[in-house]
């Protein structure tokens, strides 16, 4: 049985998610499904609207298949743990009347703690997913070969 996995790319305006397929260790390199939602505001707006997007794309797979959710935000987080926002990183985030509502937030629990079905969810920086993607990349390993 094939299984998926949900990608979440998040911007001050929308949430871009996509679905993808994994057998064994591989994943596929295009989505069976994608789709956008609004960003939610604040506290409770962003991590509702991500909770939204993930439920979307879970209508698009089979019952009990999806293993995770992988999602890259705005906002730097703080060691020692990387759980909460550093201030004014994730200010795109928050209502315009509240810039800093998300400053030393812990905003991985907070996103964790909406997962439908207890998803596993795995969340960090945006840069900093885009450069494990990178260096994961099929495209690097041909390059440096």
């Amino acid at each position: 049985m094939a299984e998926y996995l949900i990608g979440m790319d998040v911007g001050g305006t929308s949430i871009k998610w996509s679905l993808y397929a994994r057998e064994g260790a591989e994943v596929a390199d295009a989505p069976l499904a994608k789709g956008s939602i609004p960003t939610g505001k604040g506290k409770q707006g962003f991590p509702e609207s991500v909770r939204e997007g993930v439920l979307a794309a879970l209508n698009k797979a089979k019952p009990h298949t999806v293993i995770a959710v992988g999602l890259c935000t705005p906002g730097r987080f703080l060691p020692p743990d990387f759980e909460v926002v550093a201030p004014n990183t994730a200010h795109n985030l928050c209502p315009p009347n509240a810039r800093h509502e998300l400053d030393n937030a812990p905003l991985k629990q907070m996103l964790r703690d909406v997962m439908p079905d207890n998803l596993p969810l795995y969340a960090d920086n945006d840069a900093v997913v885009q450069m494990l993607g990178l260096l994961s990349s099929k495209a690097i390993d041909r390059q440096i070969d």
